[in-house]
């Protein structure tokens, strides 16, 4: 890329898309850091800009949707000089749109050689999630908690799913630097953190370690350290199974989120994730047992192609496993395979809407999302 085309004598809109994904707040709000230190100035005013940044999600149709008004809101304004697309949409095959300069997600680096700087985007540190640039979707959600980013992209091959478009494979950071990371910011006040990570189930696999190794030797640098895990794709607890067992037992893994995302091992062959439910589900009934404090989350996708009442019901069984589950209405990405698979009839989707809705509000905690808006139902 050629020299920095934004300076400081510019004024910067920005419009977040990416409200209730962690990662994006940790992201979005690196680069706002960047912009404070670095003298930017912001303005609330479209019509007083000469940047719009514009924070992206490609996970759900509505999110989409959402970007691509924003992207042609801001091209409609003949002031705005730069748009730049940062995020995960940015990160799919979008076509190059003039004006518009992409900033994917795992390529943050390149806010560097898009912004006149005296401090690097790579020597901006934050703590914690804004709650002004993020809206969670779940009841566990604690705005004091202690981020450590960990590792971006993921190993798997799910079916339906963008961020490996947007992101590709893993790229973890080394174990000593995330151990440093937490022992410099630890205190008795301040020793719960959260590893974020698409997938902290593939973390390391590039770099010949696993979460496992991870944990151990962040638990080994202070006794003080208590842990929760952002996403951990399930198949993980059955390789790994005896170790993270005895991980548990040590009662400093407080929080867990499994996305399991069907209870129908049919649905889960569909998606192409490779794993028994059942072997799944007995396991983390175990880890309850062993330790009852922990918190226990899940995602689950309903109305996914072909999905059956008999399979709606399996997940909502699996769903009681936990303490807290996400339902989310299954939304077509046109770049992956399952865009290709025979959708659910539309009124059998709105009878699973119902019944999932009735299943929230009289046995579980948790929330339904409309995969069009991303708002709850």
């Amino acid at each position: 890329m050629q020299s920095p085309c934004i300076t400081p004598a510019h004024s910067i809109y920005t419009i977040n898309c990416g409200l209730s994904c962690e990662l994006s707040a940790l992201n979005i709000g690196k680069v706002f850091e960047f912009l404070r230190q670095n003298a930017y100035v912001t303005t609330d005013d479209i019509a007083l800009a000469d940047v719009v940044l514009i924070n992206s999600c490609c996970v759900i149709s509505g999110k989409r949707k959402l970007v691509r008004s924003a992207l042609e809101m801001t091209l409609g304004k003949n002031h705005i000089e730069k748009i730049i697309l940062f995020g995960c949409f940015a990160g799919i095959q979008t076509g190059n749109i003039r004006n518009i300069i992409k900033i994917p997600s795992k390529s943050i680096e390149q806010i560097d050689d898009c912004f006149e700087h005296h401090i690097s985007i790579q020597d901006i540190e934050i703590q914690g999630i804004n709650q002004h640039i993020f809206m969670p979707y779940q009841a566990s959600f604690d705005t004091g908690l202690n981020y450590v980013l960990i590792s971006q992209g993921c190993v798997n091959k799910c079916s339906y799913c963008n961020i490996k478009n947007a992101k590709g494979e893993v790229q973890s950071r080394p174990v000593d630097e995330i151990v440093e990371d937490i022992r410099k910011r630890v205190t008795d006040d301040a020793n719960e953190f959260i590893l974020a990570a698409d997938d902290c189930g593939s973390y390391g696999r590039d770099i010949r370690t696993d979460i496992v190794s991870l944990i151990r030797k962040i638990f080994a640098s202070d006794p003080r350290i208590r842990l929760r895990l952002h996403y951990l794709f399930p198949r993980v607890l059955i390789e790994y199974e005896q170790a993270f067992m005895a991980l548990f037992a040590t009662g400093r893994i407080t929080y867990v989120n499994f996305p399991i995302q069907s209870g129908a091992q049919r649905i889960l062959n569909l998606m192409n994730r490779s794993y028994d439910i059942v072997q799944v589900l007995h396991i983390v009934s175990r880890i309850k047992r062993m330790s009852p404090q922990i918190w226990l989350y899940t995602h689950i996708i309903v109305n996914f192609p072909t999905e059956t009442e008999r399979d709606l019901q399996a997940s909502l069984h699996a769903a009681s496993v936990f303490d807290e589950a996400l339902f989310m209405n299954y939304s077509k990405n046109p770049l992956t395979p399952a865009f290709r698979l025979p959708d659910v009839d539309k009124k059998q989707k709105q009878r699973t809407l119902k019944t999932v809705s009735v299943f929230l509000k009289n046995n579980h905690k948790g929330l339904l999302i409309d995969s069009d808006s991303g708002a709850p139902l």
